[in-house]
């Protein structure tokens, strides 16, 4: 029995070290959970050795993405996905982790006829950790996940070695990484261009549930007319009272895009207040604002993301929702985005998120920058439009959890076509 226990205090730091820089600055609030977490080795397999799996089923609609109800741009998917980790411990202090997903997407009425994708056979994450190899160090070395607490910066697995040392309330990482230095699909070869990364933060815990980060962050393309990106940058967010929640998100970018310099800055920006009661309520209020360029000459004054970001954050519900917009989903780059949102626990397992958001250029241009929809902006006006997104999750049982989004959106005067466009996505969480 005694190494039995003594086994999984060795899984649990295993899974613990592999987030703990993120889940550790997390606010335990009664049973939030993410339906994008992987599964946890909970299942002893043999000695020194656990593992756990998930089965996710997701299903997507897309319509009028091109913002033209006269033309059939409809997409309907469905995308079984299943996940399996292996974590082995075989001392308390170190110990290995390994996670695979196989997936394939479904078309049931496709436009070019196809029926389904190419199916995908993807190695996550393969590392070794050692905790406590010196005094408050600890190195995770392999393909890891990467993920900040927003992932306003990034959510990704990438290859490479990280140091993490901590002491009381401070901790400090190190880390340099490459994105796809090996190929991910098992299936199917890759032919990205491998991207350097290189990054160091401090992070301070100001109270039990606020933190903070000042973080400098290196992306080098390993191409000549590749972006070299510098971002320096800060984030704070917590319980600032016993009611009342807040964001910050402020960093600037500089460096060059095949010989043109660039320098950028963004900020994202929030206060959240939950009221009493058994259900509790609660409102949301969010500026962001990524700087543009006003000539195309010169300097470039675009500000732009890393490219790693995904731009999901729990609010105060049970599950994170896509900050900037569920259908939209752009990134912060010459744009304000205003939200406004209302959300409320319908049980301690399950809430609802009502959220609003407003979209407008900093200087008209041509291109947003990495949205869903099929359509370009005129560049004769600075207003994109709006947009309602309705998220909805909860767990059904103990290892059951449904996740169901609905957005829609508005486009504004920067769009010649102007009809709605409708996005919806459904997700079926099992972990055995």
């Amino acid at each position: 029995m005694a190494d039995r226990s003594g086994y999984q205090r060795g899984g649990e730091r295993a899974l613990l070290l592999a987030g703990w820089f993120w889940a550790s600055m997390a606010i335990a609030d009664g049973v939030a959970f993410d339906i994008d977490d992987p599964p946890s080795p909970d299942h002893r397999l043999a000695d020194n050795l656990n593992g756990g799996a998930k089965l996710v089923v997701e299903s997507e609609y897309r319509d009028d993405h091109d913002l033209d109800r006269h033309r059939d741009d409809r997409r309907i998917s469905l995308e079984p996905q299943l996940e399996a980790v292996l974590a082995w411990a075989p001392a308390a202090d170190a110990g290995v982790v390994a996670e695979l997903e196989l997936r394939q997407k479904y078309w049931p009425d496709h436009p070019d006829g196809r029926r389904s994708d190419d199916a995908v056979l993807e190695l996550k994450e393969l590392y070794l950790w050692l905790r406590e190899f010196a005094p408050g160090w600890s190195v995770q070395l392999g393909r890891q996940r990467y993920r900040d607490r927003r992932e306003w910066l990034y959510d990704e697995e990438l290859d490479g070695i990280r140091l993490l040392y901590r002491r009381d309330s401070w901790g400090l990482e190190l880390s340099a990484t490459r994105e796809e230095a090996f190929d991910r699909d098992l299936f199917n070869s890759d032919d990205e261009t491998p991207i350097d990364n290189y990054e160091l933060r401090l992070r301070q815990r100001l109270a039990e549930d606020r933190d903070l980060d000042l973080y400098w962050l290196r992306r080098d393309e390993r191409e000549a007319d590749g972006e070299d990106l510098d971002f320096v940058g800060i984030h704070s967010s917590g319980r600032a009272s016993s009611h009342h929640y807040y964001w910050l998100e402020a960093a600037v970018v500089s460096g060059e895009r095949r010989g043109r310099d660039i320098l950028g800055y963004g900020v994202d920006l929030g206060w959240s207040y939950r009221f009493s009661g058994a259900q509790r309520h609660n409102l949301t209020l969010g500026v962001a604002y990524g700087s543009g360029d006003n000539d195309g000459s010169g300097t470039d004054n675009n500000f732009r993301q890393t490219g790693l970001q995904d731009n999901n954050a729990k609010l105060q519900g049970v599950t994170k929702v896509k900050i900037y917009g569920e259908l939209l989903e752009p990134e912060l780059s010459n744009l304000v985005i205003a939200t406004l949102g209302w959300g409320m626990r319908t049980s301690e397992d399950s809430s609802i998120d009502l959220l609003y958001h407003r979209y407008r250029q900093v200087e008209a241009d041509d291109d947003l920058r990495d949205s869903n929809l099929l359509d370009d902006p005129n560049g004769d006006s600075r207003d994109i439009g709006e947009a309602v997104d309705l998220v909805w999750a909860g767990r059904l049982a103990k290892d059951l959890k449904l996740s169901w989004a609905l957005g829609t959106f508005k486009p504004g005067r920067a769009y010649d076509r102007r009809d709605r466009a409708w996005f919806s996505e459904l997700s079926l969480n099992l972990r055995f």
